[in-house]
């Protein structure tokens, strides 16, 4: 599976980095991360064919014979402000609403039985340092993952910026 996808992954964090120095972390999104991801992926492996919001899933690539669905979670905690420019809160961040959401994105992957398809991931991408402060973390909700039943090969990655899991799921 991670023949191409680790490293397009990679590829894709760095760009988010350049990106986020122009526009700030903050206004980056998991739309703009895949995008980044499908150049990365096409500039090194020329061969790939993708189709975002594929049924119900985020991306399907083809690649020769192989059919491979992949998930993007890309998580950030964003503050809010009115139309004064002044603070009002924010928006996101880590807690077991988002843990609920990630694994129901894995179990998605997992009863996805249908051939072609070869191999399923979650690319799970996240900001390395929170700006507010919490008792969550998404350190806490994702750093102690590894290869269990649920998820059979976790890749970790980072950046500058963000923090990143190739997750393979069977």
């Amino acid at each position: 599976m991670d023949d191409w996808i680790v490293p397009a992954t990679q590829e894709a964090m760095h760009r988010m980095d350049e990106h986020a120095s122009l526009v700030g972390i903050a206004n980056t999104d998991e739309f703009t991360f895949r995008s980044m991801f499908m150049a990365a992926a096409k500039a090194n492996q020329g061969s790939l064919a993708f189709y975002a919001e594929w049924e119900k899933f985020d991306l399907l690539v083809m690649d020769g014979g192989k059919r491979r669905l992949i998930e993007f979670k890309y998580y950030l905690t964003r503050p809010r402000v009115g139309p004064d420019g002044r603070p009002v809160g924010w928006k996101g961040g880590a807690g077991p609403g988002n843990e609920r959401e990630f694994w129901r994105c894995v179990e998605k992957l997992r009863s996805f039985r249908h051939s072609p398809v070869s191999d399923r991931a979650v690319i799970l991408t996240y900001e390395r340092e929170a700006p507010r402060r919490s008792r969550y973390s998404y350190h806490a909700s994702y750093g102690g993952l590894c290869d269990d039943e649920r998820c059979c090969r976790v890749i970790e990655l980072s950046s500058e910026l963000l923090v990143g899991r190739v997750i393979r799921v069977d």
